[in-house]
């Protein structure tokens, strides 16, 4: 879905302006039409008014636009961590597209386990020859039918079993009609001496698909795995940016109250004019924090929501119930490298990927050998007058045929095969070097993910304790000011200290949240953490 901008500003209405997101789809005919998602947004004045000329009519239009939207109920919906991670695994876009490579891979498997299946024919023909010479007239005319069943077996012999019969009436007009019937059954076996021999080889096919389908579950696991530590990010980062839109809006009151203590001891004398000046300044600057907090609100929101939702959506807002909490954690990192070792999708994968290769060498190998097949046909006919007395001679088994034969065919040098199995052998040493990464990439990132953990473990205490302080400070300074003995620049900057402190505590205490989920994700133990099971995505 491309969304397209269109930005409309009315002269008359400065401080109101209308932004409307146009979904462009490339619809069917039968295609349902598509959600427009509609937002108003408050826009500053045109610097130039007069150049925008606007129809009344359009006018009305965006008033009337803004009205409805504005009038539609706000719907709140209340999130926790198990709710958005459930939320997300059932409307998650990307998770709903992974959900159909197992199925895909699956039909594959039967597909190449197909080759394995019966074949049947049948046929029939009609003829008819007509011959007239000097010396007589000919007229024959046959029927025939035939059947036969064959079968591929996994080690390579293909057999087949046919029957056929036939009927030929001949009528030469110096002799008169003559009838004859005919019967014939027979079995033929093909065994390959040399190339495509053996069960490994000629079951490749079907072992390559299974462990696709093995790496398709595995993946999307993985997306599983993702889908719900991104959904639990998306839920924390909301939580910061609420918070710390709390903590900009109480600095701006600090900043509001302290301008007008300012003024107060102005007017008294007791300070200078400039000291209000920097005040009200610093409540501008500080106006400027909260609005930028609040689009951040707002983004935040709307990433979380389009997340576990899998849509566009207006009018809502989110009631986060869980709050971060703290719990010293301490982890052993043979157990945690132990268990990703287990758990980890790409070191499956990987592994998934070696049995793979070994597969190709061993039928690529078989490749490089000629081809040698032996033959055997066995045949048993029956002729008579009659239908029955075709059958009859057939089944003493006095008319039959058989044959014998051997078969050697190769390419010179064979270089094209001999090439594959070459590429086999070092798809097979570049697989091994990948699970060798995959280990190390998993010692990598296990160590990592401990060592961001106990940053955030050391940033939440420091930044607690400098919380803390900064509170006093800004009071010892703000006694300091009611006696004289400071300037409002000095309780100003010291607000600012309390309000950077507070920002730097509320990131501290998510950080340690999403190191926490960090290092379920690098051990692939996610769904094991909260309880999820394979059939719930």
């Amino acid at each position: 879905m491309v969304f397209m901008r269109f930005i409309f500003s009315f002269p008359l209405f400065p401080a109101i302006g209308l932004t409307i997101l146009f979904p462009v789809i490339a619809l069917g005919a039968n295609h349902a039409s598509k959600e427009i998602c509609l937002e108003t947004r408050t826009l500053p004045q045109s610097p130039n008014p007069s150049s925008r000329d606007v129809s009344q009519e359009a006018h009305t239009q965006a008033e009337a636009t803004i009205a409805n939207v504005s009038q539609e109920a706000r719907t709140e919906i209340e999130l926790t961590i198990a709710d958005v991670s459930r939320k997300a695994l059932g409307n998650n876009l990307d998770l709903r597209i992974e959900k159909f490579a197992p199925r895909i891979s699956e039909e594959q498997v039967r597909a190449a386990e197909a080759d394995f299946d019966p074949d049947m024919s049948f046929g029939g023909t009609l003829t008819r020859t007509y011959a007239d010479t000097d010396l007589s007239e000919i007229d024959s005319r046959g029927e025939e039918m035939s059947a036969a069943i064959g079968k591929r077996f996994s080690s390579g012999i293909q057999t087949s079993v046919g029957v056929s019969a036939s009927k030929s009436k001949t009528d030469v007009n110096t002799v008169g009609e003559t009838d004859e019937y005919a019967t014939s059954a027979n079995l033929t076996l093909t065994l390959p001496l040399l190339k495509n021999r053996g069960r490994e080889v000629n079951t490749r096919n079907i072992s390559l698909s299974r462990n696709n389908h093995k790496i398709a579950e595995l993946t999307l696991r993985q997306t599983a795995i993702d889908t719900i530590s991104q959904a639990q990010i998306l839920y924390w980062n909301l939580y910061k940016a609420q918070q710390e839109l709390d903590v900009q809006k109480k600095s701006l009151e600090l900043a509001k109250k302290f301008s007008e203590l300012s003024r107060g001891r102005a007017k008294i004398g007791h300070i200078a004019s400039i000291d209000t000046l920097q005040a009200d300044a610093e409540v501008a600057a500080r106006e400027e924090w909260v609005i930028i907090a609040e689009n951040d609100v707002r983004n935040r929101r709307r990433s979380l929501l389009y997340f576990i939702l899998g849509r566009c959506e207006t009018g809502i807002t989110v009631k986060l119930l869980q709050k971060p909490t703290y719990e010293k954690a301490v982890f052993d990192e043979n157990r945690l490298f132990l268990s990703a070792l287990e758990n980890r999708t790409d070191y499956l994968i990987a592994k998934l990927d070696i049995k793979n290769a070994e597969t190709n060498v061993v039928y690529a190998k078989n490749q490089t050998l000629p081809t040698g097949d032996l033959s055997a046909t066995l045949s048993v006919n029956g002729l008579g007058e009659s239908w029955g007395k075709a059958y009859e001679n057939a089944g003493s088994g006095e008319d039959y045929s058989g044959s014998l034969g051997i078969s050697l065919e190769f390419p010179w040098g064979m270089k094209k095969d001999k090439a594959a199995h070459q590429i086999a052998l070092y798809e097979n040493r570049r697989s091994r070097t990948r699970l060798f990464q995959a280990e190390q990439n998993i010692l990598s990132d296990v160590r990592t993910a401990l060592d961001n953990l106990t940053e955030a473990d050391k940033r939440y205490h420091t930044t607690t304790l400098s919380k803390q302080l900064a509170e006093k400070k800004l009071s010892a300074e703000e006694r300091k000011f009611g006696l004289g003995l400071s300037t409002s620049y000095n309780v100003l900057l010291y607000q600012r200290d309390l309000t950077d402190a507070a920002v730097r505590t509320i990131s501290a205490v998510i950080d340690y949240q999403l190191a926490l989920i960090h290092l379920d994700r690098v051990t692939g133990m996610t769904l094991e953490r909260h309880a999820i099971g394979a059939e719930e995505f």
